[in-house]
């Protein structure tokens, strides 16, 4: 099985890095656990990603397709074609670049990326108008400034 990453599912000027997993492991008899820790060695996602204590609680990767479905066996990887292995476990929309607009089907939504890093996402077609409103309309008559408390740092210094 021959593959390849982007770091942090971004494209860069070097292009992406390729790796293959020796056959044997993405054999039917595999398991799924074999396939992971072969994935994990060969991408080595077993080191330290920073330098906060506890490293023993940080969450194990996660193998998802295209589409955001978490994959649980080796037949549902190969079946998917594009999978994407995330560091922490948790499924998110790849980034890509920045005024990268993706449909997201079935939703009738589109996630703009705004930014890279931090990653941050302008999600079109979550609320209806009508819902807006309606959130204005509740909330009028008890909304009131909030009071801004400074640090101490920063007391002197426009809010």
């Amino acid at each position: 099985l021959q593959f390849e990453t982007y770091r942090d599912a971004l494209r860069s000027a070097n292009g992406p890095d390729h790796y293959v997993v020796p056959f044997r492991t993405v054999h039917a008899n595999s398991s799924w656990s074999e396939f992971r820790t072969v994935l994990a060695e060969v991408l080595d996602l077993n080191r330290p990603t920073n330098t906060w204590a506890h490293q023993e609680l940080k969450q194990v990767f996660g193998v998802f397709a295209a589409h955001g479905q978490r994959l649980r066996s080796i037949a549902e990887a190969l079946e998917a074609s594009l999978i994407f292995v995330i560091v922490g476990g948790q499924w998110f929309w790849p980034p890509v670049r920045e005024g990268f607009v993706r449909e997201l089907k079935g939703l009738n939504m589109q996630l703009e990326t705004l930014s890279v890093a931090p990653v941050v996402f302008q999600v079109r077609g979550f609320l209806e108008d009508a819902e807006c409103e309606e959130f204005v309309r509740m909330g009028s008559g008890r909304m009131e400034s909030s009071p801004v408390v400074l640090m101490d740092r920063d007391k002197g210094k426009k809010a």
